[in-house]
């Protein structure tokens, strides 16, 4: 990211409201001119700008990281090439915290994905500069379970690669306020309703939402009382979960 850009915290639209694009319920987290086309994640593969103090290189990352989530009815199918240059992963979230678990779909590079409803998907690309050969890896399923605040938070640590870790958070308890110096975090609430702070300025996050928390971001969350949270968690790169492991070992709750 240039020092010469300034940088928005957040944008959210919903494709049912552009033109009639798509019927599909489409809601998208950050939006920079260039970084992404609708209905599909395109990444630049520019040479990678100089990285500011207060957003480092990402990963070799001509740019900041995009998510979205996307609905997809029973009987319809998810079909897309994901294009660009950059980590690309798309993640069925379980419609029940104790579902059987299974491995999100991790592309290298451009790739065609395709799942089929009812399905609620997650759909992240962490741009990388080129070259960029197409790979699909090969993600083993997770039995990992992390519990701490008395059972009142959980995670499923579902894939870590050298780019991204990818995960699902739930429960009701409040994050005091914290920053990551390297990672870039990005949440998607499933269900949400509460608060969250930026550098000390207050944000909603509510169902089907994304929050983008640049890396060196002071930030926080508060439920909405009697609210539970299910929403997957993004970290790139990979580091911050550390911490989940650390207080699920203080906890003395079965990591398993």
């Amino acid at each position: 990211m240039s020092h010469a850009k300034k940088k928005t915290r957040r944008a959210y639209f919903s494709s049912q409201t552009l033109r009639g694009r798509t019927r599909r319920e489409v809601i998208f987290g950050r939006v920079r001119e260039g970084a992404l086309l609708f209905g599909i994640m395109l990444s630049a593969c520019a040479g990678e700008p100089p990285p500011s103090p207060r957003t480092p290189a990402l990963s070799n990352a001509s740019s900041t990281p995009s998510i979205r989530i996307v609905r997809v009815a029973a009987g319809e199918q998810f079909a897309e090439t994901l294009s660009g240059c950059g980590t690309h992963a798309v993640f069925a979230m379980p419609m029940n915290e104790s579902d059987a678990r299974h491995s999100p779909i991790v592309l290298e590079g451009p790739g065609p994905v395709s799942v089929a409803g009812p399905a609620t998907l997650v759909v992240m690309t962490i741009p990388r500069a080129a070259p960029c050969p197409a790979t699909r890896l090969d993600v083993p399923p997770s039995t990992e379970r992390l519990v701490w605040a008395k059972g009142a938070m959980r995670a499923y640590p579902e894939a870590t690669t050298r780019v991204v870790y990818l995960g699902r958070l739930y429960g009701n308890a409040s994050v005091p306020e914290h920053l990551h110096a390297e990672s870039w975090e990005l949440l998607c609430g499933i269900k949400a309703s509460g608060a969250y702070t930026l550098d000390g300025v207050a944000h909603r996050l509510a169902d089907g939402e994304c929050a983008e928390i640049p890396p060196g971001t002071k930030h926080s969350w508060t439920p909405d009382p009697g609210t539970n949270l299910e929403a997957v968690q993004i970290y790139s790169p990979p580091g911050p979960e550390v911490r989940f492991r650390k207080l699920s070992a203080e906890s003395g709750a079965p990591s398993k």
